[in-house]
């Protein structure tokens, strides 16, 4: 099975939006191939947005085992958020690469990322 959306020359495996209080972490996990009745590959994503005293939005993302964990710092990133400029490629899958793309905003006192998992449609 074909993922449903493709943009450019990248099949979007997941996307999807989170709305995490300071310092909690979500748990994502895609299990590919997308449709199949048992899964072969498991990509394990981990968010979390700790609170820092920096005034910038910063991005880091570190693997540990076989989850890759990404972290979005920065007391207030402003009104209208902040995205990454490109997607960024943290993995490879089955000799295709794989990105990570997102945006990231503060509502309130919760932070607010919306994201998507989008992998190279040829093999490397």
């Amino acid at each position: 099975m074909q993922p449903a959306v493709r943009i450019g020359r990248k099949n979007v495996l997941h996307s999807g939006l989170l709305i995490l209080s300071d310092d909690e972490t979500a748990f994502v996990e895609i299990r590919l191939p997308l449709g199949a009745p048992i899964s072969t590959d498991i990509i394990k994503i981990e968010f979390r947005c700790p609170v820092t005293p920096d005034a910038l939005t910063t991005f880091g993302w570190n693997r540990n085992g076989d989850v890759v964990r990404f972290e979005l710092s920065g007391q207030k990133p402003n009104q209208w958020g902040v995205v990454l400029p490109e997607p960024q490629q943290f993995g490879m899958q089955d000799g295709r690469a794989l990105f990570i793309q997102f945006a990231y905003s503060r509502v309130s006192d919760k932070n607010v990322v919306q994201f998507m998992v989008p992998q190279s449609e040829q093999q490397s």
